[in-house]
């Protein structure tokens, strides 16, 4: 059966993070440590020429991955250190948020 999200999305917790348990409820993240976030699926950006605008301010932004989560998860920030990983705990992908987004089906961040 195909997942809408196969993945899992960690952020490393260095401060004031909150995080969300397998019981949907929202906890304070342990600093120094990757810590659970929500699961999520992602796109490479294969093409470097391909760009974003954020808020529409004219400035054109590239990224290396789009990250699409669950609609009803926690904010991401800015410069947040991020990384997914697959069914086998592989690292699919590590960075920083650089823009995140709350759509009307989804939420979307840029890394």
């Amino acid at each position: 059966m195909v997942s809408q999200y196969p993945y899992d999305l960690f952020v490393f917790a260095h401060g004031d993070v909150s995080v969300q348990d397998e019981n949907l409820a929202f906890t304070q993240a342990e600093n120094n440590d990757w810590v659970f976030f929500s699961k999520c699926r992602d796109e490479q950006n294969s093409n470097s020429n391909v760009t974003y605008s954020a808020s529409g301010d004219g400035v054109q932004y590239t990224y290396n991955y789009l990250i699409q989560l669950p609609k009803g998860c926690k904010d991401l920030q800015i410069g947040d250190k991020v990384q997914i990983l697959d069914c086998e705990k592989n690292v699919r992908c590590e960075g920083n948020i650089q823009m995140f987004k709350k759509d009307q089906f989804h939420s979307r961040a840029w890394v």
